[in-house]
């Protein structure tokens, strides 16, 4: 109750956009809509692993068991929202249907392989609770949320392997400051909102920096990615690394995603004014996003 009002209380402050960070759904969930709890990288996997045609996940949408309008005997439409979110040590997701006064929050002390397995809980508990299941349904479904588990992990080790393997084929070698000194510097992207590439004190590694954040990420120079006005690195890393810092909020697997991309314009004869990433939204369409070097013309 207390998400509910603080949601609520939010919400209608003008000066705050605070309910723009939810993500709204309309239950139950006919298909024509995204579906509820769909925009983790989870959802992406499964469904990809629905398209293999496992004889235990269904083909195309019907492998997501959440809030289906053809298992549900509620009438009307009703707004729901959810969210999640990860730190370093912990994922998180909640569930909120206001009509209902009804909310679902999980919160869990580490981040596995299934790094979306918060989702997948809070949308269980949410959904029982939404249709008031019986004992004998709420089996029949956790055999299919099961199913939806094991097929996710598989899914995720599988692409962990390709993430390895293309990161010390592609991505192999690490830019030292001695090289890629003149990169170096604060690119901004707007008021506020500023990348920055530096030298590691102690050993040369040339790092991005988010935000000034304490997080700094060493760049690895894509193979064949130097050229004469365009360089391209990358500041993915192993993925014991990158669980041990928060890298990538959630289990991003896509290399795109870490790639970022100096760039002297055409005309400009000293140095590269323009850092690009390329970043690749929950629709799947890519984003360029273009920070500019400060004190560069």
């Amino acid at each position: 109750m207390v998400i509910l009002d603080h949601i609520e209380y939010m919400v209608q402050d003008p000066t705050c956009a605070y309910a723009g960070g939810w993500n709204p759904v309309h239950l139950p969930w006919d298909g024509r809509q995204r579906a509820p709890g769909a925009d983790g990288e989870n959802y992406k996997r499964l469904r990809a692993v629905a398209g293999l045609g496992f004889a235990e996940l269904p083909d195309h949408e019907d492998f997501w068991p959440f809030f289906r309008a053809a298992d549900s005997d509620k009438s009307g439409r009703q707004l729901a929202w959810f969210h999640g979110g990860n730190m370093v040590g912990a994922t998180s997701f909640v569930f909120v249907i206001p009509d209902m006064r009804l909310a679902v929050v999980v919160l869990c002390n580490a981040r596995s392989f299934y790094l979306d397995g918060a989702n997948i809980i809070g949308l269980t508990i949410a959904d029982c609770l939404y249709r008031g299941r019986s004992e004998t349904d709420v089996d029949s479904y956790l055999e299919k949320v099961r199913v939806l588990g094991t097929h996710s992990a598989a899914r995720y080790m599988t692409e962990v392997g390709k993430y390895e393997r293309i990161l010390s084929s592609e991505y192999g070698q690490l830019a030292t400051a001695r090289a890629f000194g003149h990169l170096a510097g604060k690119y901004t992207l707007s008021r506020g909102i500023f990348l920055e590439v530096a030298a590691n004190e102690t050993d040369d590694r040339l790092e991005l920096v988010v935000q000034g954040g304490e997080d700094r990420y060493p760049l690895r120079i894509r193979r064949d990615g130097v050229e004469v006005n365009k360089i391209s690195m990358s500041y993915a890393m192993p993925m014991t690394t990158a669980h041990a810092t928060g890298l990538g909020g959630k289990n991003w697997l896509n290399h795109k995603r870490y790639e970022v991309v100096f760039v002297r314009e055409l005309g400009q004869t000293e140095g590269f004014n323009r850092l690009v990433w390329t970043f690749e939204g929950i629709d799947e369409k890519d984003r360029e996003f273009s920070y500019l070097k400060e004190g560069l013309n």
